[in-house]
């Protein structure tokens, strides 16, 4: 007797777990929704091609940044120009900016020396609100340290 379509779908989601592929759910917000779906009908392929495709641009791209890592000059231009953009500073803290802090502080920069430096190119503060203090920095840098991922060694 003939498989069903059902059991195919099994037997080759099974053989890809064993293989160390995994499945994935995600709830995409309208923006993306959107560019998701211009992505599908500009390359006409499955949602499992076109994910598969994103992460390894991701991935690579990952690599590179780490293969090839900036100056603070390099991310302090990187984060204005973002700014000037029209990037919300939000999108930045959480990144670049924290970057652009171990950078700085890798290169013997005190916290008063970055406050100044962010205060001059304009970088607003975490509310938006007055100027950069020394205070600030290391605050969100041990903020971000607690919230962030551990990298594998």
């Amino acid at each position: 007797m003939a498989k069903t379509a059902k059991e195919r779908v099994r037997k080759w989601r099974n053989k890809k777990i064993k293989e160390g592929g995994r499945s994935l759910t995600a709830w995409l917000e309208p923006e993306i929704a959107k560019m998701f779906q211009f992505l599908t009908d500009y390359y006409g392929e499955s949602t499992s091609f076109l994910v598969a495709r994103a992460i390894k641009a991701l991935y690579k791209l990952t690599l590179e940044k780490e293969s090839s890592p900036k100056t603070g000059s390099q991310l302090l231009a990187e984060i204005t120009d973002k700014l000037e953009d029209g990037v919300p500073f939000q999108e930045l803290k959480g990144t670049l900016l924290i970057n652009w802090f171990r950078v700085m502080k890798a290169e013997g920069v005190s916290f008063k020396e970055m406050a100044t430096m962010l205060n001059d190119a304009k970088v607003p503060t975490p509310t938006g609100k007055g100027k950069w203090e020394e205070g600030m920095i290391p605050v969100l840098l041990i903020l971000s340290s607690a919230l962030s991922p551990r990298k594998k060694s």
